[in-house]
């Protein structure tokens, strides 16, 4: 047969009751005594301990007082003895009038201190002053200190000191003697100061226990009994009340050694076993603890246990019957409550999620709890639904509230909108330097004709805009002059006039010259205050950053792009930068080479035109050297045919000498 929850509750709940039931009640009544006598323990270690405490504070403001005097009259001490006595004399007149337990306060000065003109290391001179009125001074141990007496002991060991009690034969009172050494400056034992203290108001004591048959004891140090219920016992030794066995086994040195201890002995003054338990008060320094005891006698004891277990059994039983009752009611209410959770929960299985489904459970339980959550899974599964379905069409900024930390599925879809978000931005991020390398790949095909510095003007404004930075300057370098190199600014967008008063950079200067040089881009996001301003209309300020990029087009600096922002620059407009300055080194170096070009076109041009020129003048001498050498052909020929003719005349002429000088002969 199917068993249900209800039944599930009734008979094994009812059943396993019964039997830790009859159980629990062996065990109660084997175990109280034990818990019982453990409790009573811890009771009368707690009243011990706070008893202790209280006359421990109480001695410890005494010892403060003492103190107080002590260092007052250890100040003047170390100053003009002739203020002393009066000093002394208020003191001790302040200290006892401070409480009505005082009944006298003195304090001793070794003589040699008190007196210069004696060198002996004993004697002493006493002053005392009584609360009913009067004085006392005395010289005392002038034949030797006592080594047997406190005030030697006290001299030896420097330490503070609560007495043992005494009674004053003539007021006929209990008291003891709070005693603090006074040292001069070089730490030296000088004298004592000390109040006696009347003990009949520690009588208070006995009156605080934790049973109104127990016992709550004081005593000092050699056990006299300072505070009691029975005011006949005070002033007698503590062996009395506690038999031979105290004495014999040296229960102080035990207390003394770990403070508080327990004990079960029988007491003759009991009649019976009593549980004792000890507590050492310590003073200041002291060596001399005093004891707090409390007796609780073991009928006491047993009497609680007895009570306790009668109370025990009896709301045991009315606890079963109630139990039964109420079991009753709950197993209907938690059966059919966990039946529409389970309905609930099996459409969720199948992955319904309604508002219907909703649970209305108002048991302020367990039930309610899991309603809450069940009613929370329902809203967190919805509010879920909602949030990837709106991460599927593209709202990346839709939030998902309430996250908890343990929420695997809620952390898993915050995880895919922060990865999708994460790759919108990527993509957005490689967009915009697609984008801008686009716009400023178009703007650098220069066509010809083009004014550079209108150009680059250009150029830098776009760019400024572009990657959201403040200022920026291009340095190309002049080589005209191969022994003069330098970086001439050539083109610069908001940069303080002043910043470039003198536009050439020598090779090395500055962080502009020493980027050229090293051939590496230099980024500051600490710019000295003196480096560079941007003025805006709130005034100037310093740049965030500064990016300083050497523009190398085939292992040659062609120039240096520098940069100032506001704002450090995130990693994909450095990437956008280099990929510029990539661009624009590349397009300088094509204007360099069509500079050059142009220049060698130029040159052969003139070369041309002087060659054409020179060729013209050579045509020119050629035709004039022809003209001349034909005119000397013609001359030549001119000079051969009066040659011809002059030969003819001679040899006429000759033939006519000849004729003559034979008709001369003849």
């Amino acid at each position: 047969m199917r068993m249900t929850i209800k039944r599930k509750l009734l008979f094994i709940i009812l059943g396993i009751f019964l039997l830790a039931f009859v159980g629990s009640i062996t065990y109660i009544i084997a175990t109280l005594r034990t818990e019982t006598v453990k409790e009573a323990k811890n009771l009368a270690r707690s009243y011990t301990n706070q008893n202790a405490n209280e006359i421990q504070a109480i001695f410890n403001q005494d010892l403060g007082a003492t103190r107080a005097a002590a260092k007052t009259l250890e100040k003047f001490s170390a100053q003009d003895l002739s203020y002393l006595p009066e000093v002394r004399d208020n003191s001790l007149l302040a200290v006892v009038g401070s409480d009505p337990r005082y009944y006298s306060a003195w304090v001793s000065f070794e003589l040699s201190h008190y007196d210069t003109a004696y060198y002996k290391d004993f004697g002493r001179a006493r002053r005392t002053a009584y609360q009913v009125g009067g004085w006392k001074t005395d010289t005392l141990n002038l034949d030797g200190d006592d080594e047997d007496g406190l005030y030697y002991q006290l001299k030896v060991s420097g330490k503070d000191e609560i007495t043992n009690p005494y009674f004053d034969a003539d007021e006929g009172l209990l008291l003891t003697s709070v005693c603090v050494p006074l040292k001069n400056s070089s730490n030296r034992f000088i004298g004592l100061a000390g109040i006696d203290v009347i003990l009949s108001d520690l009588q208070f004591v006995a009156e605080l226990k934790p049973y109104d048959d127990a016992k709550t004891i004081l005593f000092s140090n050699d056990g006299t009994i300072v505070a009691h219920e029975n005011i006949e016992m005070v002033g007698q030794n503590v062996d009395t009340l506690f038999g031979e066995w105290f004495k014999k086994g040296k229960i102080l040195d035990q207390i003394g050694n770990e403070s508080n201890k327990s004990y079960e002995k029988h007491l003759s003054s009991f009649d019976e076993d009593v549980l004792i338990n000890f507590q050492k008060i310590n003073f200041g320094n002291s060596d001399s603890p005093w004891f707090m005891a409390t007796l609780i006698p073991r009928s006491v004891i047993i009497k609680e246990i007895n009570v306790a277990t009668r109370n025990g059994i009896i709301i045991a039983l009315l606890g079963f019957i109630i139990l039964a009752v109420v079991l009753y009611y709950l197993s209907d209410r938690i059966s059919s409550s966990l039946k529409k959770a389970s309905d609930t929960l099996d459409d969720l299985s199948k992955g319904k999620v309604s508002e219907n489904d909703k649970l209305q459970i108002k048991t302020n339980d367990e039930l309610n709890e899991m309603s809450n959550s069940i009613n929370t899974l329902i809203d967190n599964l919805g509010e879920k639904s909602e949030y990837a379905r709106a991460i599927g069409e593209g709202n990346l900024d839709y939030e998902l509230n309430n996250l908890d930390e343990n929420d695997v599925l809620g952390k898993a879809l915050v995880e895919m909108k922060f990865n999708l978000r994460k790759s919108r931005e990527e993509e957005e991020k490689r967009n915009w330097v697609t984008k801008g390398q686009a716009h400023f790949s178009d703007m650098l095909r220069i066509k010809s004709g083009t004014d550079l510095k209108e150009f680059f003007a250009r150029l830098l404004k776009d760019f400024v805009d572009y990657v959201e930075v403040n200022q920026a300057g291009i340095f190309l370098l002049n080589d005209d002059d191969p022994d003069n190199l330098f970086l001439e600014l050539v083109s610069a967008y908001a940069f303080d006039r002043r910043k470039y008063l003198n536009k050439n950079i020598q090779i090395g200067e500055g962080l502009v010259g020493q980027s050229y040089l090293e051939k590496k881009p230099i980024y500051l996001t600490d710019v000295p205050d003196e480096y560079v301003n941007i003025k805006s209309g709130l005034g100037d300020a310093t740049p965030r950053c500064v990016y300083i990029m050497p523009l190398v087009e085939n292992e040659m600096v062609l120039g240096v792009l520098e940069i100032a922002s506001f704002k450090v620059l995130p990693d994909h407009h450095l990437e956008l930068i280099e990929k510029l300055g990539e661009s624009l080194a590349a397009t300088i170096g094509a204007l360099k080479m069509n500079e050059r070009t142009k220049q060698l076109l130029e040159q052969t041009k003139e070369q041309a035109e002087m060659m054409r020129s020179q060729e013209e003048e050579m045509r020119q001498n050629m035709e004039e050297l022809q003209a001349t050498q034909e005119e000397m052909g013609r001359r030549q020929k001119e000079s051969d045919k009066q040659n011809e003719e002059l030969k003819l005349k001679l040899a006429e002429k000759e033939k006519e000498l000849a004729s003559l000088k034979s008709k001369i002969n003849d």
